[in-house]
C-alpha cells in the first residue's frame, strides 16, 4: 500500500467518524424528553425546602419567599402581585414560593406564624419579613427601597447619591504650588 492510498484511507475512515458521530449526537439531542423549564424570572410555584435553601443564597438579586397557605385570601392576592411585580423587576428579584400547607416545618423554622408570610434574602441574609396582608404597591415600593440599598449598590460602577456632589466631568484640576523648602 502506497502511502497516497494510507493517506485516502486515513481521510475516509476520518470523514465516516465525523458523519457518525454527527449523526449519533442529533439523534440523542433530539430524541430526548423535552424539560419544561420555568421562564427565568417566572414565580415559581411548589418550592421544597431544599429548594428554598438554594433560592435564598442566590447573588446579586433580592429573592421573595411567599410562604402561601391555599384558600388564604391574602395569600391569592399576594401571589397576583408577585406575579405582575415579576415582569417589572426582571433580574434583580427573584420571586418563590413555598406551599405552607404541604411543608408546614420548613415555613415554622423560617418563623411563619401568620399567613401570607414573607421573607425576602439578599445573598443567603434575611433583609426583610413581613406577616399579614400586603398590597403589591406596598411590596414594590419596599423591593425599591432594598434595590437601591443592596442590589445597586453591588455592581461595578455604583455611586451613592450625595447632595451638592458630582462626579468629575474633565473639570480643571485648581494648580496648588508647594510651599518652599528652606
Amino acid at each position: 500500500m502506497t502511502h497516497e492510498q494510507r493517506a485516502g484511507f486515513a481521510r475516509t475512515l476520518f470523514t465516516w467518524t465525523l458523519l457518525i458521530l454527527a449523526v449519533v449526537a442529533a439523534f440523542w439531542f433530539f430524541s430526548g424528553k423535552k424539560e419544561t423549564k420555568p421562564e427565568p424570572n417566572a414565580v415559581v410555584k411548589g418550592l421544597d425546602p431544599d429548594a428554598m435553601k438554594k433560592a435564598q443564597a442566590a447573588a446579586n438579586c433580592l429573592t421573595v419567599i411567599h410562604h402561601f397557605m391555599p384558600g388564604n385570601v391574602d395569600c391569592e392576592k399576594l401571589a397576583k402581585a408577585m406575579e405582575h411585580l415579576d415582569a417589572q423587576f426582571g433580574d434583580d428579584v427573584k420571586f418563590h414560593t413555598l406551599d405552607a400547607k404541604k411543608y408546614p416545618e420548613a415555613s415554622k423554622q423560617e418563623g411563619a406564624k401568620q399567613y401570607p408570610h414573607l421573607d425576602i434574602f439578599f445573598e443567603n441574609q434575611k433583609v426583610f419579613t413581613h406577616e399579614g396582608p400586603m398590597t403589591e404597591a406596598e411590596l414594590r415600593a419596599k423591593l425599591e427601597e432594598l434595590i437601591r440599598g443592596l442590589v445597586k449598590r453591588t455592581h461595578k460602577g455604583w455611586l451613592p447619591t450625595v447632595n451638592g456632589m458630582q462626579p468629575n466631568k474633565g473639570q480643571s484640576v485648581i494648580p496648588i504650588d508647594p510651599p518652599d523648602k528652606r
